[in-house]
């Protein structure tokens, strides 16, 4: 239903919507929950799909195996059905292999756009994401980089995230990053690759991703040059940050970002519930991505 309501918005605004991201967590639980209700609703192949820890889970077994159906199993579930409506580009041998990343390119902004699936990033994504983004440095693009979540531990080292004070950034306390490390030991190795690209003098915009369910503005601890958008949750049962009223604009909660690359802002505006359980009015964020200033908070 709110996926529903989503798109009549979508068809109403269209003329000011290049893309539509889905950040993952597409089941109700776990891979074996299916898509059946997701993948019937009319026009949901616009909506561009990220790998979440929940589409991967396989509750069968014993203990849970967060990755359990990486791969081609979540690559013919999530990404199979509509990726030739996407009009993005994946490697060449990504149906074989169930590589569930790719990126696309808006050549008139400078800007790429990758989505990686965190879940399974491992050795073959990282250097496939290396050459992408060197890629995109070479062309002058601004990189924008889509995942169910940024960051992983190392084994010993802590990679985590400070939220940025603002109206915006959720109280919720989520605890450290490193409570990630169960769904990929591996998934550090994005973060390394992308600092190697700014060193080397790409403009990294940020992640945007789901996981957390709540929405927030952070920098890496280890890596302040990179940013992280938290978007909200978008199920109507959701009460971590809102009371969610069915039959009411609090039913609903995504939003629309628009990347600046002239101005190196991003802006973040807020559709549905905005109004938090302490009152905060969550409308609109700008952050500065050269910087990692907030311009506006409203």
């Amino acid at each position: 239903t709110n996926v529903s309501r989503f798109l009549s918005w979508v068809y109403e605004y269209s003329e000011y919507i290049d893309l539509l991201v889905n950040t993952g967590d597409t089941v109700a639980h776990q891979w074996s929950d299916g898509y059946g209700g997701y993948a019937a609703l009319t026009n949901v192949e616009k909506i561009i799909n990220v790998v979440g820890n929940h589409d991967t889970l396989d509750s069968s077994v014993t203990p849970i195996n967060w990755q359990g159906k990486k791969g081609l199993p979540a690559y013919e579930k999530l990404i199979a059905p509509w990726v030739n409506s996407w009009e993005v580009v994946q490697p060449s041998n990504a149906a074989t292999n169930g590589y569930c990343y790719f990126y696309k390119d808006y050549e008139e902004n400078a800007l790429r756009i990758v989505f990686v699936d965190i879940m399974a990033y491992d050795d073959v994504e990282d250097v496939w994401l290396q050459s992408v983004l060197s890629d995109a440095n070479t062309r002058g693009y601004d990189v924008i980089i889509a995942t169910h979540f940024a960051g992983s531990t190392n084994n010993n080292e802590l990679w985590s995230f400070s939220k940025i004070k603002s109206n915006w950034s959720t109280l919720y306390e989520m605890g450290s990053s490193n409570q990630l490390n169960p769904y990929n030991t591996e998934a550090y190795k994005m973060m390394d690759s992308v600092q190697s690209f700014i060193d080397n003098g790409g403009v990294f915009v940020g992640y945007i991703q789901g996981h957390y369910h709540a929405e927030f503005v952070a920098k890496v601890t280890q890596y302040p040059k990179q940013l992280i958008y938290s978007a909200g949750s978008a199920k109507s049962t959701e009460v971590r940050d809102y009371n969610r009223v069915v039959g009411t604009r609090f039913q609903d909660e995504f939003q629309m970002v628009s990347v600046d690359t002239y101005l190196k802002t991003v802006k973040i505006y807020k559709i549905g519930a905005n109004i938090d359980l302490y009152g905060r009015i969550k409308n609109s964020i700008c952050v500065n991505y050269a910087t990692g200033e907030i311009v506006s908070d409203n």
